[in-house]
C-alpha cells in the first residue's frame, strides 16, 4: 500500500506538471494571437466595439481554456469511478442500486426546480442590479481628466450623493436576495437529507427481509454518494463550461477569424520600395467618403487636389468641412468610398499600411500620449529593424543625440531639460494621456515625435493650436527649414491664418469639396472668396485690437 501510494503521488505530480506546462503554453500563444487580432482591426471597428470587454476576454482566457482542457479528463475519470461503483453496488444489492440510481438524479432535478423558483421570485421582487452603475461611476471619477471636469463644474457633492444612492439601492438588492436564499436553503437541505433518509429506510427494509447485510448498508450509501458526487461534479463542470466558457470561446474564434478591410499584411511589406525612390506626391481624384457609422452622410464629396513633393500645402475650411478626414485617408485609417488617392502615380491601396505610416509623421492637436516617460514617448515612433517585417520597412533606431535634436527643433529641449520644472528631465512620467504636461508641451512633444522619424511626409492637424504666437512662429520656422533641407512634403490643417505664412499652395474645403485652390496671394484676390474673407476678418481683428490699445482710443 505504501509503494502504491508513492507511485500514485508521483504519477499525479507528473500529470499535473505536464498539464500545467501545456496549458500555460497554449494560453500564452492564445493571448498573443488575440492581442494581435485586436490591434489589426480597422479603426471603425475599434471605435464601436467594447475594448474593455476584449481586454477582459484576453485576461480571462487562461481560466476558460483550462476549464475546456480539464473537462474531458475529469469526465473520463468520473465515468470510470461511476462504472466501478455501480458494479460494486450491484454485486451487493441490485434492488437498492436501482433505487439509488433513481433517487439521486431525482434529487438533482428537484434542486434545479428550487433554483428556478428562487430565480423567478428574485426577478419579480428584487430591484435592478446597480453594480454596473457603481463601477461606471467609480471608473469615471478616478480618471484624472474626468476628475478635472467634475471639479471644474463643482460636481463633487452631486457625485457623492449619486454614489451613495447607488450603494443604498445595491444594499437593498443584496438584502432581498439573501432573504430569498435563507427561505429556500432549508428546502435544499431537506432534499439532500431526505434522499439519504429514504435510502436508509429502503435499505433497512431489505436488511430486515434478509436481502442485504446491515454492515453493508452504511458502506453502500457512502460509495453511492461518492460516485454520484463525482458524476455531479462533471455535470456542473460541463454546465459551467457551457454557461461561462462557450460564449467567450465563440467571441475569441470570431475575433481571430475576423479579417479587417485594411490589413497590415497586404500588400507584403517586404515588397515596398525604398522611401528615397518614391516621389511623395499625393493626388486626390474625385474622392467621396462617408464614415461607416453614417453611410449616407458624405463627409467628402468629389474632392480633388494635389500635394506635390517637397511642397507646403495648407488646408483650411469651416468646422466639419472634412479636413481631418483627409489625413485619416492619407494614413489609410479608412479607404475612400469612391474615387482614388494616388501616391507617386500609384493607388494608395497598393502600399502597405505599416510601411506608409512609418514614413509619414502625424501631429494632432488631441494626440493622447502613452503613460510613459517623455523620452519613451519621444522614441515611440522609431521602429527598430528587428521589429519590422521587412528589411526596408522599419526606421533606423534613433540615437540620444537625435532625440535632443528633435526636441530642439520642436522648441522644447530647454523645457524638458529644465531641472527645476522637470527634476528627472526627459525621464519624467507624462501621466495618463499626458495629463502632467500642459497643452503646449504636449503639442511640441508630438511635433518632436513626428520629426524624429525623419518622415518623408509631415501631416500637421492644428499642431500649434495650444501655442502662443511667438512659439508658433519659431516652430514654423524650424519646420520650414527642415522641409527645405530634407525635401519633406508638409500638409497643414489650421484655422489661424498665420499658420499658412510659408505655404506654397492652399486648398479651401467647403461641405467636403475643394472650392478654392492656389497660392495665398492668388486666393486673396478672389472677389467674395472664402480665404479672402478669412484674411479680411483676420486683418479687421488686428485693426480693432490695435485701435483698442492705442492712446487715442479713450478720447471721445
Amino acid at each position: 500500500m505504501v509503494v502504491s501510494e508513492i507511485i500514485s503521488q508521483l504519477a499525479e505530480f507528473a500529470r499535473a506538471r505536464l498539464t500545467s506546462q501545456g496549458k500555460m503554453r497554449i494560453v500564452q500563444e492564445l493571448k498573443v494571437a488575440l492581442f494581435e487580432a485586436v490591434l489589426r482591426q480597422d479603426l471603425e471597428y475599434l471605435e464601436h466595439c467594447d475594448l474593455w470587454q476584449h481586454r477582459t476576454l484576453i485576461g480571462n482566457c487562461g481560466t476558460m481554456v483550462g476549464q475546456v482542457i480539464d473537462l474531458p479528463v475529469a469526465t473520463v475519470e468520473a465515468l470510470c469511478r461511476l462504472a466501478a461503483a455501480v458494479l460494486m453496488l450491484w454485486d451487493k444489492s441490485g434492488r437498492l442500486t436501482a433505487f439509488v440510481a433513481v433517487a439521486l438524479p431525482f434529487r438533482l432535478f428537484l434542486n434545479k426546480v428550487v433554483e428556478f423558483v428562487g430565480d423567478c421570485i428574485e426577478q419579480r421582487t428584487c430591484l435592478p442590479d446597480f453594480s454596473g452603475q457603481i463601477n461606471a461611476c467609480w471608473t469615471t471619477l478616478v480618471r484624472p481628466s474626468s476628475l478635472r471636469t467634475v471639479r471644474t463644474f463643482a460636481r463633487e457633492p452631486v457625485e457623492v450623493a449619486s454614489f451613495a444612492h447607488f450603494l443604498q439601492a445595491h444594499s437593498r438588492l443584496q438584502e432581498r436576495g439573501q432573504l430569498i436564499y435563507r427561505i429556500l436553503d432549508p428546502v435544499r437541505t431537506f432534499l439532500e437529507h431526505g434522499t439519504e433518509i429514504m435510502t436508509l429506510w429502503y435499505g433497512g427494509q431489505l436488511a430486515v427481509a434478509g436481502d442485504l447485510e446491515f454492515g453493508d448498508l452504511s458502506s453502500f450509501l457512502l460509495v453511492a454518494q461518492g460516485a454520484f458526487d463525482g458524476a455531479r461534479y462533471v455535470q456542473q463542470a460541463a454546465a459551467s463550461v457551457s454557461a461561462h466558457a462557450l460564449g467567450p470561446l465563440a467571441q475569441m474564434a470570431t475575433l481571430l477569424t475576423r479579417q479587417p478591410r485594411i490589413g497590415l499584411d497586404e500588400p507584403p511589406i517586404d515588397e515596398m520600395p525604398e522611401p528615397g525612390c518614391v516621389k511623395w506626391t499625393f493626388k486626390f481624384e474625385h474622392v467621396y467618403f462617408a464614415y461607416p457609422g453614417r453611410p449616407h452622410a458624405w463627409v467628402l464629396q468629389d474632392l480633388s487636389f494635389e500635394a506635390s513633393a517637397g511642397q507646403f500645402l495648407g488646408i483650411l475650411g469651416a468646422t466639419g468641412a472634412g479636413k481631418s478626414t483627409v489625413f485619416a485617408l492619407l494614413l489609410r485609417l479608412y479607404s475612400p468610398s469612391h474615387g482614388s488617392i494616388l501616391l507617386d502615380g500609384r493607388d494608395l491601396r497598393t502600399y502597405n499600411p505599416l510601411w506608409l505610416r512609418r514614413h509619414i509623421g502625424f501631429v494632432s492637436q488631441d494626440l493622447v500620449l502613452c503613460q510613459r516617460t517623455i523620452r519613451e514617448n519621444l522614441f515611440f515612433g522609431c521602429i527598430e529593424e528587428g521589429n519590422s517585417c521587412g528589411g526596408n520597412s522599419g526606421l533606423p533606431q534613433a540615437s540620444h543625440a537625435d532625440g535632443r535634436w528633435a526636441l530642439q527643433l520642436a522648441q522644447c529641449e530647454n523645457t524638458f531639460f529644465d531641472a527645476e520644472a522637470f527634476p528627472n528631465l526627459w525621464h519624467t512620467e507624462v501621466g495618463e494621456g499626458g495629463s502632467k504636461l500642459s497643452g503646449g508641451q504636449k503639442q511640441r512633444l508630438a511635433v518632436a515625435m513626428a520629426v524624429l522619424k525623419k518622415p518623408s511626409v509631415l501631416l500637421l492637424d492644428e499642431a500649434t493650436s495650444a501655442l502662443d504666437e511667438i512659439s508658433q512662429s519659431r516652430l514654423q520656422e524650424s519646420l520650414d527649414q527642415l522641409r527645405r533641407t530634407a525635401g519633406t512634403t508638409v500638409i497643414c490643417i489650421a484655422h489661424r491664418i498665420s499658420n499658412f505664412g510659408r505655404a506654397d499652395q492652399l486648398v479651401v474645403l467647403k461641405d467636403g469639396a475643394a472650392v478654392e485652390a492656389g497660392t495665398p496671394s492668388e486666393l486673396r484676390t478672389i472677389p467674395g472668396g472664402i480665404f479672402a474673407e478669412y484674411t479680411r476678418k483676420h486683418l479687421e481683428a488686428l485693426g480693432n485690437n490695435s485701435l483698442a490699445n492705442s492712446p487715442s482710443s479713450n478720447e471721445p
